[in-house]
């Protein structure tokens, strides 16, 4: 198994989630924090990464050289992390080209990406550029105000719907609504769990 407690309920992933968020919001250093913020993280869900993941996880590149990814957890996650104000396209280009050169390394887990991959990335992309424009008009926009249902803009709204449905369209599913969506990638993850 690679967890060691049965795969948490909603509410106390919530609990657990909440708790998190309070303790790390202040957190701005990568180097310094990474590892424990990851371990926390992962605990909300009731994840052991000492069996199950790897930290600064050593790849090789096709030219010789090599990186280190931050987390990986094979057939999981990759994270790629930087500290608070660092560019977070330089860490997603970075990670995805960890992603490539696993791939190709044949490591454990690393699947073949759903076939409308790009677009799923320009549409991120999108929702970055979107909520970057918000965060550099005003310097008293937080995520928080983007967020509320009850101010967000709509341009952000219907760049979130655009990649909805096109990660609807690579898990060959339509879903109602985000709860939909976030119960079937938990669906997943307990056929993992149960399957490991």
């Amino acid at each position: 198994m690679w967890y060691n407690t049965p795969m948490k309920s909603w509410n106390e992933i919530r609990r657990n989630a909440t708790a998190f968020s309070k303790r790390w919001k202040s957190a701005f250093d990568e180097k310094s924090q990474a590892q424990s913020f990851l371990k926390e993280f992962f605990e909300v869900f009731g994840v052991d990464t000492v069996q199950q993941a790897t930290f600064e996880h050593r790849v090789k590149f096709a030219d010789g050289s090599q990186g280190f990814v931050d987390c990986f957890w094979p057939g999981t996650i990759l994270v790629e992390m930087k500290s608070k104000g660092k560019d977070l396209d330089a860490a997603y280009v970075q990670a995805m080209d960890y992603v490539r050169a696993l791939a190709q390394d044949g490591a454990a887990g690393v699947r073949a990406r759903p076939t409308n991959a790009r677009e799923i990335e320009t549409a991120a992309q999108v929702i970055l550029d979107v909520r970057q424009k918000y965060l550099d008009a005003d310097s008293a926009c937080t995520l928080a105000i983007l967020y509320n249902p009850e101010t967000m803009p709509p341009d952000l709204l219907k760049a979130h719907q655009h990649l909805d449905a096109l990660v609807d369209k690579a898990y060959g599913k339509k879903f109602a609504n985000d709860a939909e969506r976030v119960a079937h990638l938990f669906d997943l993850y307990a056929a993992v769990v149960k399957g490991n």
